[in-house]
């Protein structure tokens, strides 16, 4: 009973991790257009 408590606390750690990687590269992903778009913007004024 003990082990399986256990494991069902790693499983939440690891969906956890999971999340907060996906939830990383997300904002990577946004911040990476945003500045791409800035740019592009910057281009057109110029």
């Amino acid at each position: 009973m003990i082990d399986r408590r256990n494991s069902h606390a790693n499983f939440l750690k690891l969906n956890f991790t999971l999340m907060l990687s996906k939830i990383h590269s997300l904002m990577r992903l946004i911040k990476f257009k945003k500045l791409k778009s800035f740019s592009n913007n910057g281009i057109q004024t110029l």
